[in-house]
């Protein structure tokens, strides 16, 4: 039993269906944003007591820009966890020769109910629409945020919509949108992709306790990539042995990002 080539093709094949889901979201998001960026340019002027009680006006077509995006990710995310799920069911169950584990297949609605993102929110919660959904009200938030912050400092209507979207002249002449650091864009790319990281981990982790759970495994060994990016919970983590999963003080992943596993450890 090699854990360290388990964790290289595991650690590979996540990181792809990751670069795949959001390449796929990607320019609908940004389609979202520039919907948003287009209805604070039409709507609010650049001076006057008029202006935040024109952006109060437009919040419920703010809200309106984001469904789409809201219910494409809903669905690709589920439709890409299933899949994952019976690749990391197979591949869990290839790491451990001979096991005689049996093992249930969750339809991706299932899977939508199970996996949970941080604050305790199932995807299916985090993504039904509510007016708005959670997913959307903290894309809104964000927005809402920069937007009040602007008007307070009397900031012109193009400088409050550089903080959310940027645009940027190409070497050809025609305006091209990039996520910026510091902007609107590039926190929800973050959220985005934390969102994306956390399920497909989820998956891969409940996938392998499916599998190995029904083995007589003697001992576990907590396994964390050790890098710059390591953070202090994990650190110390490292190389812990115990005789059963449940001894661990945490259950991957622990936080977003999180790219530690719990791997059979000794005779098995």
């Amino acid at each position: 039993m090699n854990n360290d080539a388990y964790l290289r093709r595991i650690d590979k094949e996540l990181r792809a269906v990751e670069r795949q889901v959001f390449a796929r979201l990607r320019p609908l998001l940004i389609t979202s944003l520039v919907v948003i960026r287009d209805l604070l340019r039409q709507t609010i002027p650049d001076e006057g007591l008029s202006r935040r009680l024109a952006y109060l006006a437009i919040k419920p077509r703010l809200e309106e820009a984001l469904v789409v995006f809201n219910d494409t990710f809903r669905d690709v995310l589920a439709a890409e966890l299933q899949t994952l799920q019976t690749t990391t069911l197979s591949m869990a169950y290839d790491h451990l020769n001979g096991t005689t584990s049996t093992y249930e297949i969750f339809s991706a609605a299932e899977l939508m109910q199970l996996v949970k993102v941080f604050g305790g929110w199932s995807l299916a919660e985090y993504f039904q629409r509510r007016s708005p959904s959670q997913f959307m009200k903290e894309i809104l938030r964000l927005v809402d945020r920069t937007v009040e912050r602007g008007l307070l400092q009397g900031l012109p209507t193009e400088e409050i919509i550089r903080q959310i979207v940027p645009e940027v002249v190409s070497r050809t002449g025609r305006p091209q949108l990039t996520i910026r650091k510091g902007t609107v864009l590039n926190a929800i790319r973050n959220r985005v992709e934390g969102t994306i990281a956390q399920a497909i981990w989820t998956v891969a982790t409940q996938s392998e306790r499916q599998v190995w759970d029904d083995d007589e495994v003697s001992e576990w060994i907590w396994s964390a990539v050790l890098d710059e990016r390591t953070c202090p919970i994990c650190t110390p983590l490292d190389g812990q042995v115990e005789e059963s999963r449940d001894d661990f003080p945490y259950s991957p992943p622990v936080h977003p990002n999180c790219r530690c596993r719990i791997l059979p450890y000794g005779d098995i």
